[in-house]
């Protein structure tokens, strides 16, 4: 660089960290001006400063499982991100770079699905110009089910991203962020919290085991419910369509219904027949101690126990409501002091309402 010369005079060795954030906020600029916000940016350069941009994208990864620049790499590239206070991380969804396919390919694809499921986007983009369809009935059910998931899950990463912007907090948190004094945490690389009540422990080789260590708190197994104190290291047995991930006893996780598959409206889309984003709202409420949330539309919810009852309060803007009890055996439930139906689906226990301004949901097991 020594003989490149800037228009404003600025010296080579401070315009070294400061082009790229230049660069990125004038297509930004573009985005904004030009397109009237309806964008995103994806960046792969990164500097001091890159913070204040929008999402970024770990760039032309390998298609394989390799440390050097595979799902391993991607993986810690965005843990590293995330302390560096570059919150909104993603990457190729089963990898960039690959000129053939291999034998364990499939397997690699599920594997990436799933953890790109727990980040702050999925987008799939190769080489080889291959799609979830490419690989195989079996990759292409663990891929709706976990693209489902994902969207599911807009109002949790939402909030997540939400705190971000007002704290710094990463969306994709390393242990250590959240526990400085516990060593086991400071040396675990491989796994992260997920927003502020889930943790997620990626397969990042062929295989259906991993080790996973918990930090500081009461977990539940998100999948089966199971129970598992923190503070230790734990075998989990992780089948080809799961991922070992936990959730905070007594977690209250915001969600959307399953058959949205688009939060482009109607009217910009021009589709009618897809479900896009609408007015029905998810809670699911995990068994455990009470905890209060605060939604992505400053909805606030307060859970509560007395004397066996327990309680939910909902304060905040109107929406269709749903609240799910998953590994809970709940038998009746009032709203606002009247009976409401408790109904099953897929074996969770919940109940539908509208909410205005306030409502008081109270059930008993």
């Amino acid at each position: 660089m020594g003989d490149v010369r800037f228009a404003d005079g600025s010296d080579v060795r401070t315009m070294r960290m400061r082009y790229t954030v230049l660069y990125n906020n004038a297509m930004n600029e573009v985005i904004q001006k030009q397109l009237h916000g309806n964008g995103v940016l994806f960046m792969r350069s990164a500097s001091i400063g890159s913070h204040n941009l929008s999402m970024h994208w770990s760039g032309d990864n390998e298609g394989d499982f390799s440390y050097e620049n595979g799902l391993p790499s991607v993986v810690r590239a965005g843990l590293s991100a995330g302390v560096s206070g570059m919150s909104l991380w993603m990457s190729d969804l089963g990898g960039y770079l690959k000129k053939q396919r291999t034998p364990e390919d499939t397997i690699l694809f599920e594997r990436w699905t799933q953890y790109s499921a727990f980040s702050p986007g999925m987008e799939v983009m190769s080489q080889l110009n291959t799609g979830p369809w490419d690989w195989g009935d079996e990759a292409l059910k663990i891929y709706r089910k976990f693209a489902v998931l994902h969207m599911s899950l807009f109002p949790y990463r939402y909030a997540a991203a939400q705190e971000s912007a007002r704290t710094g907090m990463p969306m994709m948190r390393a242990l250590v962020l959240n526990h400085q004094e516990d060593e086991m945490a400071r040396k675990t690389v491989d796994e992260y919290e997920f927003g502020p009540d889930m943790l997620v422990a990626p397969m990042l080789a062929p295989g259906t085991q991993r080790a996973v260590y918990l930090p500081e708190g009461d977990w539940l197994d998100l999948w089966t419910g199971k129970a598992v104190a923190g503070r230790q290291r734990v075998v989990a047995d992780v089948a080809i369509d799961s991922i070992a991930a936990y959730v905070r006893a007594g977690s209250i996780i915001p969600k959307i219904p399953e058959d949205v598959m688009t939060l482009v409206p109607p009217f910009e889309s021009g589709n009618h027949e897809i479900h896009s984003l609408d007015d029905r709202r998810v809670y699911e409420i995990f068994p455990g101690p009470s905890r209060d949330l605060v939604d992505f539309e400053d909805r606030r919810l307060s859970a509560t126990r007395d004397r066996g009852a327990e309680t939910l309060t909902i304060k905040g803007k109107a929406a269709r409501v749903t609240v799910r009890f998953p590994f809970q055996h709940v038998t009746a439930a009032t709203l606002n002091g009247k009976p409401i139906t408790v109904e099953q689906h897929d074996g969770v226990a919940n109940v539908s309402f509208v909410h205005h301004d306030m409502s008081n949901l109270q059930w008993s097991r």
